[in-house]
């Protein structure tokens, strides 16, 4: 009787579990590893801000270094869903005056910046000004006057790991300003 009874705990759990992941969203197996690794995502966090496992809005790294590669694959395959979803995120962020919800100035972080890369992208396929306003250096970088130049503070960050974000920053325009030209040609 009692293994009787195990087994058809055993039985129940078994069909339990194959019901239950055959309910779970998939994401096509015929689609490439990029698009995907982005879907599975998407799927995973419903909200872009929830990425990276976060409870409440936050501006950070790895928002930036995730939307920024969503973004990526959205140039190569063309899915609207991603694009959608990484403007959802900058959305919720960006203010209309161009403000970001949860970025202090004053943290003196980098890892604030790396978000910031993605707005360029955004403003460049949907032309509102909050995120042009949002993405100058200004608002992404606190500078100082000293003796009439104006220079960049960073405290508890490395000088060299700011200069290559500032790099960053320039070959994005540079990029934006390419496209432009080529669009128009």
């Amino acid at each position: 009787m009692r293994r009787s009874s195990f087994y058809k705990f055993l039985i129940l759990v078994i069909i339990m579990s194959s019901t239950i992941s055959l309910s779970a969203q998939q994401v096509d197996e015929k689609l490439p590893w990029s698009v995907r690794m982005t879907e599975s995502e998407m799927i995973r966090c419903p909200e872009s801000w929830q990425l990276d496992f976060q409870p409440r809005l936050k501006w950070d790294y790895c928002h930036g270094l995730e939307l920024g590669a969503m973004l990526d694959v959205y140039d190569t395959y063309g899915d609207k869903k991603i694009r959608d979803y990484a403007i959802a995120y900058a959305d919720t962020m960006v203010h209309e005056d161009g403000s970001i919800t949860a970025y202090k100035l004053t943290d003196y972080s980098l890892d604030r910046i790396n978000s910031g890369k993605i707005l360029f992208r955004i403003y460049e396929q949907t032309k509102d000004e909050k995120y042009k306003i949002a993405s100058l250096p200004d608002n992404l970088v606190m500078k100082t006057e000293d003796s009439g130049i104006k220079r960049y503070i960073r405290i508890r960050c490395g000088w060299t790991d700011f200069i290559w974000e500032l790099l960053f920053m320039q070959n994005m325009l540079s990029v934006i300003i390419v496209r432009r030209i080529m669009q128009t040609s």
